[in-house]
């Protein structure tokens, strides 16, 4: 197999599942049981011989199953197999860990734990494992869901601007209109859902990537791993955290998913005019998603809230933009557009205009392709095209 052997309990079949998913969308091969198990393996030779001939065991876990006896069995054949190499055992959280639960042989072996419920430790996890296999990292893309929380978004709902913006598109009037806006938010932007199955637009978007990634395997492209960072980006992880996930933010394209309704926040408006960049591809979610009446005017007023989007609805025809979705009414349109946006994602960054403008100005040079690739006027003998004798 030569890939990565995962090891987990069944009663964290839903997040493992969700962890295996990116990891094959990432090119990792992964060797689980309920995939490589044959009718009439024996178990034990099977598994023992699955981890001999992977290059590194992720061992899955949390409170609950911490102790469960197969993860305590495969982590010490790995222990075994890999010559007592700790660096190729990478325990994981997946699932509640509030006192921070280790197998025995973990905790033993002083082997750091890394947080999958987290982002940041998904992508350590991804750095972990592309160190061990030598694969190529995949194509890191920043992305952010700005939506206020439930309590947040509260003084919002009476907003005139909503109300009317929402019986133009039919919906119900209030006290009905507000309960079904409700529905939308949250504790956290990560519960933002705003479609008919009221499932996480995060996760929506997490399903349709890695989906991305099987394509962009075909066409011979780096997959995508999603780093979502609205929580450092919104000061919620302090100071630094917030400053390097800007740097993170400029220094390549970006996913900005972006609740219509949050955006009559004063402040929501000034934190998103300071994010928006050219190479960043915007989800706009607009408020009536339970409905699909078309009505140009009234989301280009919602959206022209924002100064850059204004910019965009005018200049969409005329240069080539980012992706930019202002229509996602259900979750089939959400869909299609990530796979627009994400499956011709280029490998490599795109020459920065305002850069090599810059170097134009302080070195010189010609300003045009036409300019370098005009016809030259003297031609020797052996280039054109005349018989030598």
């Amino acid at each position: 197999m030569s890939g990565i052997f995962l090891s987990w309990s069944g009663r964290d079949v839903l997040a493992v599942t969700s962890l295996k998913n990116q990891l094959a969308g990432l090119r990792v091969p992964i060797w689980e049981y309920r995939d490589q198990m044959r009718v009439g393996d024996t178990i034990h030779e099977t598994v023992v011989d699955a981890i001999a001939d992977s290059f590194a065991s992720v061992i899955c876990f949390s409170d609950e199953t911490a102790q469960a006896p197969w993860i305590q069995d495969e982590l010490a054949w790995a222990y075994l197999a890999y010559g007592k190499d700790t660096s190729r055992i990478l325990p994981v959280w997946v699932g509640p860990h509030t006192a921070n639960l280790k197998p025995r042989l973990i905790d033993q072996l002083n082997i750091a734990v890394g947080d999958v419920i987290i982002d940041q430790g998904r992508e350590n996890l991804i750095a972990k494992i592309n160190a061990v296999t030598g694969a190529k990292p995949p194509l890191m893309v920043p992305a952010a869901i700005f939506a206020l929380t439930a309590n947040e978004s509260e003084p919002l709902l009476q907003n005139p601007d909503l109300l009317r913006l929402c019986d133009g598109f039919g919906m119900r009037t209030p006290p009905e209109l507000v309960a079904q806006l409700r529905l939308r938010y949250g504790t956290s932007a990560d519960d933002f859902s705003p479609l008919a199955d009221q499932q996480p637009i995060k996760s929506i978007i997490d399903d349709t990537i890695d989906h991305v990634n099987a394509i962009r395997k075909t066409e011979k492209l780096r997959p995508i791993f999603l780093r979502w960072m609205h929580h450092e980006l919104s000061g919620n992880l302090g100071d630094e955290a917030r400053r390097d996930a800007r740097k993170r933010w400029r220094s390549s394209p970006s996913l900005l998913v972006i609740d219509s309704i949050s955006t009559l926040d004063a402040n929501m408006t000034t934190r998103l005019d300071n994010l928006i960049e050219e190479r960043s591809a915007i989800l706009w979610v607009p408020p009536y998603t339970l409905h699909t009446n078309t009505a140009s005017d009234l989301l280009r007023r919602t959206a022209e809230r924002l100064e850059r989007l204004s910019d965009a609805l005018v200049d969409w025809q005329e240069k080539i933009e980012p992706q930019f979705a202002i229509d996602a009414p259900s979750e089939l349109s959400v869909r299609l557009w990530l796979h627009r946006t994400f499956v011709a994602l280029s490998d490599t960054a795109r020459p920065d205009k305002k850069r090599v403008r810059c170097v134009q100005n302080v070195f010189g040079g010609p300003t045009s392709l036409k300019e370098i690739t005009t016809t030259p006027t003297n031609v020797s003998p052996a280039f054109s095209g005349t018989p030598q004798q």
